[in-house]
């Protein structure tokens, strides 16, 4: 079991790929696979000849990696580096035609609903930048919001209790940074700061 996988991330990992892929389902895979052969070789890639966009690791709370980082050994060190997280094993890939604000929203959604309400920053966080990221999607939002969602971002990774709020945010973040462009694009050069 030792001999498989990276010096720090040893033995294998089961994922379960989803999304716009043509072969779902369960697979395991040795620590250390690039991301690119998981999909591709193992999944088959997209289908319909639809172009590769990005994939999110690590279920709900996991952050997600753009084409240009399909190289990416999997690992759970790698995978932080990138802002997302092994979690749960998930990986659904997603094709060009995807809306990463839209992704955002939908995982913060979950997030939002799976808070124990235990503490502030994620019972009201995951609140407001669900609000934020709803308000975006659907045109309606201004400039300062990009600055007040990674503000929040920020508030409740440092500050929630437990691994939920402390990693909700990485979703947001990682399409925030490698997608920034989608949503300047929805809320548009017009709106008033």
């Amino acid at each position: 079991y030792t001999s498989i996988g990276t010096e720090k991330s040893k033995g294998t990992k089961i994922f379960a790929l989803a999304g716009d892929i043509r072969n779902t389902g369960l697979v395991e895979v040795p620590m250390g696979a690039p991301l690119g052969t998981v999909i591709y070789d193992i999944g088959g890639g997209i289908p319909k000849k639809k172009a590769f966009k990005a994939v999110q690791t690590g279920g709900p709370s996991g952050g997600c990696i753009p084409e240009q980082l399909l190289d990416t050994p999997v690992d759970y060190q790698k995978l932080t580096e990138l802002g997302s997280i092994m979690g749960s094993g998930g990986l659904i890939v997603m094709g060009h035609d995807t809306s990463m604000p839209e992704v955002a929203r939908f995982f913060m959604e979950f997030c939002m609903d799976e808070s124990c309400g235990k503490c502030v920053p994620c019972r009201t966080g995951t609140v407001q930048m669900f609000e934020l990221l709803d308000r975006i999607c659907k045109r309606e939002g201004r400039r300062q919001d990009l600055v007040l969602l990674e503000n929040l971002c920020r508030t409740v990774r440092e500050t929630s209790l437990c691994g939920l709020g402390q990693s909700a945010p990485n979703p947001v973040v990682s399409t925030l940074h490698y997608f920034r462009s989608e949503y300047q694009e929805l809320i548009g050069e017009g709106a008033d700061a």
